[in-house]
């Protein structure tokens, strides 16, 4: 009887079982990353720290991965500067983009503040424009919305540097007529054409401290002065596009306020910003400790010459770029004259 009743009960649970329908185990979602960042810089690792601790936070839920091609017309193309890096994203044809250099005409015409010469030349200055209230936060939220754009979060890209191969330059007339090289081909370009110099490879160039420190064969040119002073600072921006349907379903939720619809950040959209905060953290460690360690080798060695510049000089004779921005950028006057609180530069305006 006793067997005859287990396997009346086994043949019973067998059949309700098939009976219940199946548990669905829903799918990691895939998350696209795209940055351009110069191999073992700081700004590398923080983006591989974001990317790691949005892995540990979202576990279950998305699943981030870098991405250096994206599909666009049923092939796969290079998203090897930030302009189309940015633009891949605006489209939704990946989900995550690091912007930095070309971040201005890539995201929105006001961030074009970080490509001011001068204006920005220590951390601590640097960091403040970061914060919610003393900073511009709200206002490179506002610009990056504009630009159909959401932020996630900020890092430190680093400072760019003047240093030049032949010639030494402690005030603008110095630059005049040399050849100088950077990366920014927006205000940069205008500033050097402001001192009398050119855009090129022969006589110098902005970059970073670890960069212009760094060894190099010999058959290659190395500098032999440095500015003392910072001559840009450059962020980055942590973004996803407003028309990813996937990641607004994902780490964000819609309200009404006046009438409008209005998005903010969910719980996923929170554990997303707590990931950015901790790689903030780290681009901003690891970009001082390499100034630090470039400045210990400059002094050690002594091939590069430390030019004290005469930095009021340098501002006033950016003053035309200064006016150029704030004239013909909407909205700029006003987040020029906040920055010139923090940082104290009057001069041009």
């Amino acid at each position: 009887m006793l067997k005859k009743t287990s396997k009346l009960l086994g043949a019973s649970a067998i059949a309700l079982a098939l009976t219940m329908p199946a548990t669905v185990v829903k799918a990691e979602e895939t998350i696209s990353v795209i940055y351009n960042a110069p191999k073992k810089s700081a700004l590398e690792k923080a983006a591989k720290k974001f990317i790691k601790e949005a892995n540990k936070m979202l576990a279950g839920t998305a699943k981030f991965k870098r991405v250096k091609k994206v599909r666009k017309k049923k092939k796969l193309k290079k998203a090897n500067s930030d302009k189309k890096a940015a633009k891949f994203v605006k489209k939704a044809k990946a989900d995550i983009v690091i912007v930095s250099s070309d971040m201005a005409k890539a995201v929105r015409a006001p961030l074009a503040i970080f490509e001011m010469p001068w204006l920005v030349t220590n951390s601590v200055e640097a960091e403040m424009l970061h914060d919610k209230k003393k900073g511009i936060l709200k206002k490179i939220k506002r610009a990056s919305s504009r630009g159909k754009f959401v932020l996630v979060g900020t890092m430190n890209r680093g400072f760019g540097y003047l240093a030049t191969y032949k010639k030494p330059f402690t005030k603008p007339s110095d630059l005049k007529g040399l050849w100088i090289n950077t990366d920014n081909s927006g205000y940069v370009k205008k500033s050097l054409k402001a001192y009398g110099a050119k855009y090129g490879v022969l006589d110098g160039m902005i970059a970073s401290l670890k960069t212009i420190a760094k060894k190099r064969k010999s058959y290659m040119a190395a500098p032999k002065y440095v500015s003392n002073v910072p001559m840009t600072y450059t962020p980055a921006l942590i973004l996803f596009g407003k028309k990813n349907k996937k990641m607004k379903k994902l780490f964000m939720t819609s309200y009404m306020k006046k009438g409008k619809k209005r998005w903010k950040f969910n719980e996923n959209g929170k554990k997303l910003i707590k990931a950015a905060k901790k790689a903030s953290k780290l681009s901003w460690k690891l970009a001082t400790e390499n100034d630090q360690k470039a400045w210990a080798k400059i002094m050690k060695k002594k091939k590069i010459k430390v030019q004290k510049i005469d930095l009021n000089a340098f501002r006033k004779a950016s003053g035309k770029v200064y006016r150029h921005f704030e004239g013909n950028v909407n909205g700029a006057f006003g987040t020029m004259q906040q920055v010139r609180k923090i940082t104290g530069v009057m001069a041009g305006s």
